[in-house]
């Protein structure tokens, strides 16, 4: 077995069938699907029953809602293929996607990396591009300036890696990160292995009002997390200018997380949402005068 399709879902009853469906017309046959069922309340299992006579689909299910890290860790320790690829529940696979990534890790020399590629983005019947930055090899440092990178749904793993990562070690894991999953397990990986893109998208992705990176309080307590979590090798690589940085970022995240409660909370008091509006406004300009001082690149 090649490749392990891993489908971490919840509640996702009115689409998972589109996802399933994007991996089975692959131009590469050689695949598992496992489903990793995070204790869904609806219909889930239903829509998923008349694919199951299919022995390429394992259909695993938790006993409670454990969060998506901790589905796709479980699809991890499930899967017997060579290579791990990603796949949320509300995206896709474009057809050849499990051929280039293959193919680019063929051409690379090594035998062990994480290989990705860009995304189409679906949102109101619009399609557009979107382009990751392209990395070919070992690029920890810059994985460390940046803290991001991909989406999980555009991501190969080589399913040897998550043991030097410590993905089989819970005491490594941070399955309680709100947010971030996908930064946290690409710089894992990049600790130790290459990481290479393929040239190509890969996959569709959809947009979903029950995302993450639309709750800011979640993505400000990941932001908050990994920072801390890689605060020391920020530091050594990079210094204290991209450390006080990130810190900057934090606050910027914690802006917003307040002005969305706000917003939430106290809808006939628009001018406290002005307010934040405001301070969002002086922390970004802090930051472009920091950007501009301490770096070549005011946007990098």
């Amino acid at each position: 077995m090649v490749i392990s399709v891993i489908i971490p879902t919840y509640n996702r009853d009115y689409c998972i069938a589109r996802s399933l469906e994007s991996v089975l017309r692959q131009t590469c046959q050689d695949f598992e699907i496992v489903i990793v069922d995070d204790d869904s309340t609806d219909n889930t299992r239903d829509v998923l029953g008349p694919y199951l006579v299919d022995p390429r689909i394992r259909y695993i299910k938790h006993v409670k809602n454990q969060g998506g890290l901790a589905a796709r860790i479980t699809g991890i320790r499930k899967a017997v293929g060579q290579h791990v690829v990603f796949l949320d529940s509300d995206d896709e696979l474009l057809p050849n996607s499990l051929e280039v990534r293959l193919s680019a890790l063929q051409k690379s020399g090594v035998d062990r990396a994480l290989v990705y590629g860009d995304v189409i983005l679906a949102a109101n019947d619009k399609r557009s591009e979107h382009r990751f930055k392209r990395l070919h090899g070992y690029s920890y440092a810059y994985l460390l300036k940046e803290l991001s990178l991909c989406s999980f749904s555009v991501m190969m793993v080589t399913t040897s890696c998550f043991a030097v990562a410590g993905y089989y070690d819970r005491d490594f894991l941070d399955c309680d990160l709100p947010s971030w999953h996908d930064d946290y397990l690409v710089l894992s990986i990049g600790r130790h292995f290459p990481v290479i893109h393929c040239g190509f998208p890969v996959a569709i992705m959809h947009d979903s009002p029950e995302s993450i990176t639309t709750n800011e309080q979640s993505l400000e307590l990941g932001c908050r997390r990994m920072v801390s979590k890689y605060r020391e090798d920020i530091l050594n690589i990079h210094g204290r200018p991209r450390l006080f940085l990130w810190n900057l970022r934090i606050l910027r995240c914690r802006v917003r997380a307040e002005r969305q409660r706000v917003a939430q909370t106290n809808k006939d008091h628009p001018r406290l949402v002005a307010i934040y509006s405001w301070s969002l406004s002086k922390v970004d300009s802090v930051m472009t005068a920091f950007l501009s001082h301490f770096f070549d690149n005011p946007y990098a």
